[in-house]
């Protein structure tokens, strides 16, 4: 009966003459891969067979019931194969004393498959708790931002305004400059908090990668030690990849600039890859430890970027993409974790693979692009005053932030159009009806208390389909209210300037020709 039972069993016994097994099961042999004969001819071999790892807590375990301390024992523990593999076992034991000797009875159960199925919960566990802890952040991240790209609409139309009223030469345009350059770079700042949200903003196109990434690193080489060694292994003929060619040239500087910190001041080498990744998306997934399906893409290309320098151990290698984690002695703690966020907001994924002493490597994935161009028509930024003066259209300007509906007022006046004012949704659909004969474009804020810019567009174009509408955001509105832009409707990324307000204005009203038509039935707003 005791040969077929599935568990082993086994009984020893401690005498003054020491402890030796009195009887194995069979069944040992299918667990620990050894026969009955190896435990029973040598007690001492079975703590040879327990991981090295477990075997002070397994060791201590023996020694109370041999010693007659504990009537009762209960230990799991690994078991070193014969092959070299691995088997987690429970061993329960209970002891029985007769005079001047204990006798002990074992059984060992297999419980490899429940302390895998454990350890796989245990780990989406931590995935889930990552991913709650990065949309929380985010969220943070993105509430920052846009607060923040409220001022900045204000300081840098002022700043443009500004300028155009002193004229070229006066005193203080290199002060105005130096305040735009400043806020520039806050605004910057912002991006960078957004593409660690997910919700920057996203111009993506067909971008030939390897010629990006060139043009990038030269552009870092005067900041770079001359002892690094920069080298390229790109596949010939790579597809290009969907992207946002100013986001991605950000992910290239922050991961060649962290690889040249990592190495120092000692000589060493950066390497960077790019080929098509060839395994079907399950195993990309795997790989990269996401949820199957995370992957939509046809195809994606591998982008790797690969130090000599000394490498991380396993607890920085875990914090790595967390947001103001640094092992820098200065830095912010960004880079990384920004570009975690671009590369999601982008479809793609990250990984890292780093050891002591032997260097860091960034795996990425980025999705190919099978399309022909997609980036919509756009007037590129020609700074303050390059637009036309216009006749007297008149503009709905729809936005809680007073500072930013003042600056709008400013910039659209000062070139030729009349402007109404809203402060959220409810307004301005109030303000729209009241004028609708008379407003040939609704400028409206995509993130407003009462009713949000995407309700206000979509009963807009209820009462009237041919209205004009541009939303603005400093959030991706591609990403956040695609069936926005679908349905015709401009973008106005914030913080924006002068002419990057017209042009957005010019392009939707063009698109059929509204400009004439709106001329000739726009009268001046009261």
């Amino acid at each position: 009966m005791l040969a077929s039972i599935s568990d082993y069993l086994w009984s020893g016994e401690v005498s003054p003459a020491g402890f030796h097994y009195r009887y194995y099961s069979p069944a040992v042999k299918e667990i620990t891969g050894r026969p009955p004969s190896f435990y029973i001819e040598d007690a001492s071999r079975w703590s040879s067979t327990v991981h090295p790892d477990d075997l002070p807590a397994a060791q201590a375990s023996a020694d109370r019931l041999l010693s007659g301390e504990s009537m009762a024992e209960e230990l799991e523990y690994r078991v070193l194969l014969p092959d070299g593999g691995i088997r987690w076992v429970r061993d329960r034991v209970v002891s029985e004393r007769r005079g001047d000797t204990i006798l002990l009875n074992g059984v060992v159960r297999d419980i490899t498959e429940r302390r895998q199925v454990e350890r796989e919960r245990h780990e989406l566990e931590i995935r889930v708790q990552q991913a709650q802890r990065l949309e929380s952040l985010g969220m943070l991240a993105s509430g920052i931002a846009h607060d923040f790209n409220n001022l900045l609409v204000s300081v840098l139309g002022s700043a443009d305004l500004a300028m155009l009223e002193l004229g070229p030469e006066h005193a203080v345009r290199g002060d105005l400059l130096r305040i735009k350059a400043a806020a520039n770079q806050c605004a910057d700042l912002c991006q960078q908090l957004l593409a660690y949200s997910g919700k920057g903003g996203n111009e993506a196109r067909r971008v030939e990668l390897p010629t990006l990434i060139v043009e990038m690193v030269q552009l870092l080489e005067v900041s770079i030690s001359k002892a690094h060694a920069i080298s390229y292994q790109f596949e010939p003929g790579l597809a290009p990849v969907f992207g946002d060619p100013t986001q991605l040239r950000q992910v290239v500087m922050n991961l060649v600039t962290n690889a040249s910190e990592a190495i120092g001041e000692r000589a060493g080498t950066i390497v960077l890859r790019a080929g098509l990744a060839t395994e079907p998306r399950e195993v990309l997934a795997e790989r990269f430890d996401l949820v199957p399906g995370a992957l939509s893409a046809a195809d994606y290309v591998r982008l790797e970027v690969e130090d000599s320098g000394k490498g991380m151990d396993e607890s920085t290698r875990a914090r790595i993409f967390e947001p103001f984690f640094t092992s820098k002695v200065t830095g912010r703690g960004l880079g990384l974790s920004v570009v975690q966020g671009i590369v999601r907001a982008q479809g793609g994924a990250i990984r890292v693979q780093s050891a002591l002493g032997r260097g860091t490597t960034f795996e990425l994935l980025l999705p190919v692009d099978a399309r022909s161009d997609v980036r919509r028509p756009g007037r590129q930024d020609t700074g303050a005053g390059e637009s036309g003066v216009h006749a007297r259209l008149c503009v709905l300007v729809v936005d809680d932030d007073e500072r930013v509906r003042a600056v709008c007022k400013r910039m659209l006046e000062l070139h030729g159009y009349d402007v109404l004012l809203a402060a959220d949704g409810v307004e301005g659909l109030e303000r729209y009806r009241d004028h609708r004969e008379r407003v040939a474009l609704v400028l409206a804020d995509l993130i407003m208390p009462r009713m949000h810019g995407r309700e206000l567009c979509a009963r807009l174009r209820a009462e009237n389909p041919r209205v004009k509408l541009v939303v603005i955001s400093g959030h991706d509105v591609r990403a956040v209210a695609p069936e926005l832009v679908e349905a015709g409707v401009g973008v106005l990324a914030k913080p924006f300037r002068v002419g990057e307000l017209l042009g957005a204005i010019e392009e939707v009203l063009e698109d059929e020709g509204e400009m004439g038509e709106a001329r000739g039935r726009v009268g001046r707003a009261p």
